[in-house]
């Protein structure tokens, strides 16, 4: 979900449990050879130095594992997009009501931005990001937000609480738009593609190929 996963393929590599039982027998055998082709010229020095560096890095092989432990949980996004001006939109869609879903979103939305910038990069290359939850629907209709069955739409921004005086204030960077299908009104205010869209998330369970 990352833009970039630092040492992602290293890390498997590093955490695959058969490339840790060949490192523990490369590391543990006393008599350990290693064979080149006929024709190579590698001379018998060669050979051991290539050994003692073979055996050495499969003992340390270990301390490669603490170093870069297995890839923290960072999610998977239906989809994952790029926007011509840079942004990133992340799109999921969920049925079923969890009560955690806000914190999954938030952690979603939070880990994806925080982890584009890479070690020389600067700040101004950070992208605004933003997500959408598509919420509910399903054979069963699934509903969000029992407590407000009216509203249908939430949009929410980081925004400056202390001073009420002036215009609100707002940091860019992340917004999280989420809609609850099942509470969509059905009013001229949405513009027909919008109506569409959300009558689609809403019913196409029920439908076949051709509605």
């Amino acid at each position: 979900m990352k833009p970039v996963k630092e040492f992602e393929l290293l890390r498997h590599f590093l955490h695959d449990k058969e490339n840790v039982a060949i490192a523990q027998n490369i590391a543990s055998a006393p008599d350990l050879q290693l064979l080149f082709p006929a024709s190579s010229s590698s001379s018998s020095p060669q050979r051991s130095k290539s050994m003692t560096f073979l055996k050495s890095l499969a003992g340390h092989f270990g301390d490669l594992q603490k170093a870069l432990p297995s890839a923290s949980y960072s999610g998977v996004m239906d989809f994952a997009c790029q926007l011509d001006d840079g942004t990133f939109a992340l799109v999921e869609m969920q049925v079923i009501p969890h009560n955690n879903w806000d914190n999954r979103a938030l952690y979603y939305l939070a880990s994806f931005y925080g982890s584009q910038l890479r070690q020389g990069s600067s700040w101004d290359q950070v992208q605004k990001v933003i997500a959408i939850n598509i919420l509910g629907g399903g054979v069963r209709e699934q509903a969000h937000w029992r407590s407000t069955p009216h509203q249908f739409q939430r949009h929410y921004k980081f925004q400056e609480q202390l001073d009420k005086e002036s215009p609100a204030r707002y940091i860019e960077g992340i917004e999280l738009f989420q809609y609850s299908v099942m509470n969509v009104p059905d009013s001229p205010s949405l513009n027909r593609e919008t109506r569409d869209w959300l009558a689609f998330f809403k019913h196409a369970a029920r439908m076949d190929e051709e509605g």
